[in-house]
């Protein structure tokens, strides 16, 4: 079962009305908006990272023409740094490979590794987001409530800063 079939099942068995949408791979925001279905919903950009340890895990996800700020990110999360985890630690995490990196990734974070990190700016999104469901090949549209919920669903521990 393909990632895409196996998150849109989750979605389905959490009761989540969505719109799904495929396209042409994308690996960035920039990519994303040359596709007709830009305009459909708020995109996200999706970070996977990990604290100045090593030993902790992020996603962290933004508006995705906002800038993200990794310094600041460190200061609010209380650590030295943060920084992109490796390949291999989001593929033993979440099964994703770079330029596929999404929130709903997490649900195939079954040891609860990853905290999940949203901007506090999400909360006032008025409309769908748009967030890979596994694969760069498509998009999801979904409520940001809708979402959070399944996560929270899922156990997955998530901050707001």
């Amino acid at each position: 079962m393909s990632k895409i079939s196996e998150t849109r099942a989750v979605l389905d068995s959490h009761g989540v009305i969505y719109e799904f949408m495929e396209h042409p791979a994308v690996m960035t925001v920039d990519e994303f908006r040359l596709q007709q279905v830009y305009g459909m919903g708020i995109i996200l950009k999706n970070l996977f990272l990990r604290d100045d340890s090593g030993k902790q895990a992020y996603m962290y996800s933004c508006r995705g023409e906002k800038r993200a700020d990794l310094k600041k990110l460190a200061e609010t999360l209380q650590t030295k740094r943060v920084c992109f985890a490796s390949e291999e630690r989001l593929m033993r995490c979440t099964g994703l490979t770079p330029g596929s990196v999404s929130p709903l990734g997490l649900i195939f974070d079954t040891e609860r590794e990853v905290t999940m990190v949203f901007d506090k700016e999400l909360l006032e999104l008025q409309g769908r987001i748009g967030i890979h469901p596994g694969e760069n090949t498509a998009t999801v549209f979904l409520e940001f409530s809708e979402l959070v919920r399944v996560l929270e669903e899922l156990g997955t521990k998530i901050l707001y800063i």
